[in-house]
């Protein structure tokens, strides 16, 4: 082979690998491009059943009024459709078809994303709707730390019990006690404080304590330690049927048209709701929705009352105990009694606790409370680390708030200023709410919402409710009133004993029904001072 042939041969050869690199490109092209095409195909399926989705999980959250959800779904479906048939039709290949395929897929996670948000929502609302099921009872044996290790240690003992505790559990606590072979003498008081100073002394070896009065104890000076100075040695816990479980409230009105009043009820406990323990904090909240008044009436937590359905068995008479004890015997109770108080009728109650208002305020930011000259707090005492408050404006986080809302040893007229911050924070995180930043801290309230409280106020009623004030919008006016009171050492049916209570100022009280009727007949409550 010569010259001129080898580079004849050696330019074909190169000829034909370079057809052959073409076709290879030009066949990996067309790979890419209906590799492409596939995954427009497969986003616009996707896209078209998470419009769907997300159509039908408006509507059916029905939290929006139908001349929003109308144009809203509209625009959802137009949306999706008008760039399907764009890509399909329109731009079957080419660059517009790589950005209308890369629009379609932005859809697709933004309607997914909705799709989350709306299921959150719809969660959240059924959890505050879904009444705890049973009621957890923790019964316990407590002794001085170290005194016992284990129940064996509790064989022969001395154990103290308060009268007031339930029978019922009494005997299940000696039952259980009996059945592990622990045989012990058991002693009666009649005030819990005088057992628990026994316990303190020597005088016995341990109590049999039901857990929901582990609050009252420590309310106490003295033994505000009680938690850390004592051990559980044994505990049982049992469950009862909570009788207010999915029953809606008897009173239930058209809260877009009646007036309405809310009982807000704080627990001291944190955690989940399936415990009964003291009524921290009581507010009636009425509301017009004729004239957007809202007024806040706040009753102290010790006001010494008569407590509905607690009597001493030999009479129908009511004994008298501080308010905050008539959360012991469970919320209806707490509702009643508060109705006896002021002639009203509850409408419906939310139920809240400490970890509550630290996981909703945390959620939405913080919020921002005024404090007046005068008022300014060091350091709270719930936790000093956590300093206090000045006069002017304050920036609260979650457990601030709370403390703010618990503080009373600052002031000069401790419960009476304490009912005036929980107000003055509750107002605040409504005000929070309607700030255009909701909607970045939008997924943290959700997730804040869901158990965060419980009420009885019907799934429909809060759709109904919350339509009304998207659709109107109404220029809500708060207006607020505290209950007020003498400080005096009653008496106290839950304790066997004496404790410090608020005396009812009656004039307040008779203040409170008139300001309260007035703003259900359409005034304002100012007018009448």
């Amino acid at each position: 082979m010569n010259n001129r042939q080898f580079v004849i041969i050696y330019g074909n050869m190169i000829r034909i690998e370079g057809r052959y690199s073409i076709m290879s490109k030009r066949k990996n092209k067309r790979k890419a491009s209906v590799f492409f095409r596939l995954l427009s195909l497969i986003f616009s399926f996707v896209l078209i059943i998470f419009t769907i989705i997300l159509i039908g999980q408006i509507i059916r959250l029905n939290v929006l009024p139908l001349f929003y959800v109308i144009p809203i779904s509209i625009i959802i479906g137009s949306l999706s459709l008008l760039f399907i048939i764009l890509m399909l039709f329109k731009a079957q290949r080419g660059f517009l078809h790589f950005v209308l395929t890369l629009v379609i897929i932005a859809l697709t996670c933004v309607y997914g994303t909705g799709n989350y948000f709306v299921y959150v929502t719809s969660k959240a609302f059924k959890s505050v709707t879904n009444l705890t099921s049973k009621v957890s009872n923790t019964l316990t044996v407590r002794t001085l730390e170290g005194r016992a290790q284990s129940e064996k240690d509790l064989d022969g003992a001395c154990l103290g019990y308060f009268t007031s505790m339930d029978s019922s559990d009494l005997s299940k606590l000696t039952d259980s006690l009996s059945k592990d072979n622990v045989s012990f003498t058991a002693k009666a008081y009649d005030d819990i404080y005088d057992m628990v100073q026994d316990l303190y002394d020597g005088y016995i070896d341990g109590i049999l304590f039901n857990e929901s009065y582990s609050g009252v104890v420590t309310a106490v000076e003295e033994y505000s330690m009680f938690v850390n100075r004592t051990t559980p040695v044994y505990s049982m816990t049992y469950y009862t049927e909570n009788q207010n479980q999915k029953q809606d409230s008897i009173n239930d009105v058209d809260v877009t048209s009646v007036p309405f009043t809310v009982m807000i009820s704080g627990n001291d406990s944190y955690g989940q709701f399936n415990e009964n323990s003291r009524s921290d904090m009581n507010m009636l909240v009425t509301v017009n929705p004729n004239t957007g008044t809202v007024l806040m009436t706040s009753i102290p937590r010790d006001y010494y009352v008569p407590i509905a359905g607690l009597t001493n068995g030999y009479d129908d008479a009511e004994l008298e105990d501080k308010l905050t004890h008539s959360g012991l015997y469970g919320i209806e109770t707490t509702q009643k009694t508060i109705e006896n108080l002021l002639d009203v009728d509850i409408n419906y109650y939310i139920r809240v606790n400490f970890s509550s208002l630290i996981n909703l305020v945390d959620a939405i930011g913080g919020i921002d409370v005024y404090v007046e000259e005068g008022l300014a707090v060091d350091a709270f005492y719930a936790d000093t680390t956590l300093g206090g408050v000045s006069e002017g404006w304050n920036h609260l986080d979650g457990k601030r708030a709370l403390a703010f809302s618990r503080e009373r040893h600052a002031y000069q007229y401790g419960d009476n200023q304490r009912v005036k911050n929980q107000q003055i924070v509750l107002e605040a995180i409504i005000h929070s709410l309607t700030k255009p930043s909701m909607i970045l801290n939008y997924p943290k309230f959700i997730s804040a919402l869901s158990g965060a409280f419980e009420t009885n106020m019907p799934a429909d009623t809060i759709s109904n409710l919350l339509k009304f004030e998207f659709g109107t919008f109404p220029d809500w006016k708060f207006e607020s009133y505290a209950l007020s009171g003498f400080g005096d050492s009653r008496l106290c049916a839950s304790l066997g004993g004496y404790a410090d209570v608020v005396l009812p100022d009656e004039e307040s009280v008779i203040v409170a029904k008139e300001k309260i009727n007035l703003v259900e007949i359409g005034n304002t409550s100012n007018d009448i001072e």
